[in-house]
């Protein structure tokens, strides 16, 4: 008895203490909030490095009091904080005006674009668009698909290979679960948040992520058709205004670098292991995309039919993901989500 009550101690302390660390990355999360409201009515001289610092603190901090817990749940938080610092500094880049406070928690909490020019003023009295409906009914029916083979389905192909095959088991239900986790979160959840303001007349939000399996280009994959916030995101805050600097290839291969920088928040803190993998990941991109462009100007791409240039985009796109995704990611997130080991 005295045993039963020490381990109900024990969860109840530790529940205790994750709820502890809950309260106080709400609290940052609410503090960045507001500061990206405010950031506009501040000198235009400080609104770029206040942004950035009170973004890298924030991630410092829920870092720091959310150590002990899983890496799940750590992933999760950072990846919040570091959205609502990015939108804080898109903002403060872009020297907009100050909106409504409605207005910046529609842009800052319920959307996943960097552009806070889709929720101006009157946007959404225009009428419902027509493709609202079916892409919030599309977007729904692949949370369910995704959700599914990334429990049930990653599951149930690892013990069928595991049959055949079983140094493929792990490695084939892996991939199982990372498409799994797209087709519902990027395909999925962003097509119903854009189906949904769409409806509501705001016709300046579009989807996220482009049929990026039709890309012709590594410029084409990264600038247009995979994760648009995200290119938004790195245009407004560094490429743009590095571009008199470096030059277009000098801002080009910064915005890939901030890009990894920003990844090693979501994939290596988490799980305090593999830093400088995300980033390596991204610098290869951007070399490549430079090399891309110089075969352009040369012509030797116009040479090249255009499924065989989709090909060599998602090859070059795949090939390097071992050094983005870590076995130490996959081990402590990706995996326990799926439920496999």
């Amino acid at each position: 008895m005295t045993t039963a009550n020490s381990a109900l101690a024990s969860l109840s302390s530790a529940g205790s203490a994750t709820l502890l660390h809950e309260y106080k990355v709400v609290l940052i999360d609410m503090a960045i909030l507001l500061f990206g409201w405010t950031v506009t009515r501040l000198p235009r001289r400080l609104r770029q490095p206040l942004a950035w610092t009170v973004t890298v603190l924030g991630v410092a901090i829920t870092d720091a009091v959310t150590v002990r817990e899983p890496a799940v749940w750590r992933m999760w938080l950072l990846v919040g904080v570091l959205f609502l610092g990015m939108k804080s500094i898109v903002v403060a880049t872009v020297d907009w005006k100050v909106m409504g406070f409605a207005a910046w928690l529609r842009f800052a909490c319920l959307w996943f674009g960097m552009r806070p020019d889709v929720f101006e003023h009157g946007e959404g009295r225009a009428g419902p668009a027509h493709d609202a409906i079916p892409m919030a009914t599309r977007g729904a029916a692949r949370v369910v698909a995704g959700m599914l083979l990334m429990t049930v389905g990653a599951s149930t192909i690892r013990q069928g290979v595991q049959a055949v095959m079983p140094a493929l088991a792990m490695p084939v239900a892996t991939i199982a679960v990372l498409a799994g986790f797209s087709i519902a979160m990027h395909f999925g959840v962003m097509d119903v948040v854009t189906g949904y303001w769409r409806l509501h007349g705001y016709s300046r939000c579009r989807a996220m992520f482009r049929q990026p399996w039709k890309a012709t280009s590594l410029r084409d994959f990264w600038g247009v058709r995979w994760n648009a916030a995200f290119t938004e995101m790195t245009a407004i805050t560094v490429v743009r205004p590095l571009q008199e600097r470096l030059g277009p290839a000098g801002a080009m291969m910064a915005g890939f670098a901030v890009s990894g920088l920003l990844h090693e928040v979501a994939l290596s803190l988490p799980v305090h292991a593999g830093p400088g993998h995300p980033t390596a990941y991204f610098l290869i991109q951007g070399a490549l995309v430079a090399v891309e462009d110089r075969l352009r100007r040369a012509g030797v791409l116009a040479r090249v039919p255009a499924s065989v240039r989709s090909a060599a985009v998602l090859v070059c796109v795949i090939a390097p993901t071992p050094i983005l995704l870590t076995r130490p990611f996959l081990a402590q997130i990706v995996w326990p989500i799926a439920g496999i080991r």
